[in-house]
């Protein structure tokens, strides 16, 4: 996954107008922006959903096998979730979508799919800054070489998604794991995830076994009498 930068100052040594293939690179160059940037911003937000489903996984097997959690292990479990969630997100998501993505890395993005264009856009956006240096014409070749290269080439070919598909393939992993385990396990997992997202209330602690009915019911039972009491149960495999 990639990091955002600040663009690099735009070219300072010519007062010349733009040409077209200039503004035609440019372009190009902003369309694989927004590409790495939605890319990036997915990979973040799936990062964000393996590990949000994989840690109440985790909370509802301990919450099963090991121990109840008690109130403060509720609130300490949603707010250790939360702060991971928002340190992720302050620390990758938001500078994705406040901040510009370098145009010299969106021209690596597509170099590095295309080894045959041979650093063509890397070096023109390089050079552009130092236009009043370069030999006469040799500007304009530079140009003319990377509008060529950078309109053969697809903006969606040119973004990695490898490490999405990757992080796609983990999600729906950890979605897999959660349903086997929300069908075998003979407690219910709704009931401890909603312990854990709502640690202010009631509610109790899941168990194999839940009374469903009692027969009978409201009866007065005297001092030395007998009262046969039926329970029906749910969850009981006997």
């Amino acid at each position: 996954m990639s990091s955002t930068l600040t663009s690099p100052p735009p070219s300072q040594g010519s007062s010349q107008p733009r040409s077209d293939d200039s503004q035609r690179i440019d372009k190009r160059l902003q369309q694989t922006s927004r590409q790495v940037k939605w890319v990036d911003a997915g990979i973040v937000c799936l990062q964000m959903l393996v590990l949000m489903l994989g840690y109440l996984l985790m909370v509802v097997a301990v919450d099963h096998w090991l121990m109840p959690i008690g109130v403060f292990g509720r609130w300490l479990s949603l707010i250790v979730l939360l702060s991971s969630l928002g340190v992720i997100a302050y620390r990758q998501l938001v500078p994705l979508i406040f901040r510009r993505i370098n145009p010299v890395y969106a021209a690596r993005a597509i170099e590095s799919c295309t080894p045959s264009l041979k650093n063509s856009l890397i070096n023109y956006l390089l050079l552009r800054r130092e236009v009043h240096r370069l030999a006469p014409g040799m500007y304009v070749a530079l140009e003319d070489r990377a509008a060529h290269d950078i309109q053969s080439e697809h903006v969606d070919a040119a973004i990695d998604k490898t490490l999405m598909v990757r992080y796609g393939y983990a999600l729906a992993t950890v979605i897999a794991c959660c349903a086997i385990y929300k069908v075998a396990s003979p407690k219910d997992s709704f009931q401890s995830l909603q312990r854990v997202i709502m640690p202010w209330s009631r509610v109790e602690a899941p168990t194999r076994f839940q009374i469903v009915d009692v027969t009978p019911k409201n009866h007065e039972v005297f001092l030395g009498s007998k009262q046969t009491v039926t329970v029906k149960l749910a969850g009981a495999n006997t």
